[in-house]
């Protein structure tokens, strides 16, 4: 059994940041909205990367309140 290496505070940082500022994910769903709809797919893009840098933030915060490194985190 191969042996797990803790994650450190910046590998956690990175992990989250690419989680919270990836656009490949959304931009695949914003591809299944029919043309023909009346939405500003741009407009949508940005409110929902907003979104997910906004939970990731709240989520480290709401989950993790007695973590020792959070600030740093954070």
């Amino acid at each position: 059994m191969i042996e797990k290496q803790p994650t450190t505070v910046a590998e956690a940082a990175e992990a989250l940041a690419g989680f919270a500022m990836d656009r490949g994910e959304i931009k695949i769903q914003l591809d299944n909205i029919p043309d023909e709809a009346d939405i500003d797919k741009t407009l949508l893009e940005y409110e929902i990367q907003l979104l997910r840098i906004v939970f990731t933030g709240w989520a480290l915060s709401f989950f993790m309140p007695d973590l020792r490194n959070r600030g740093e985190l954070l």
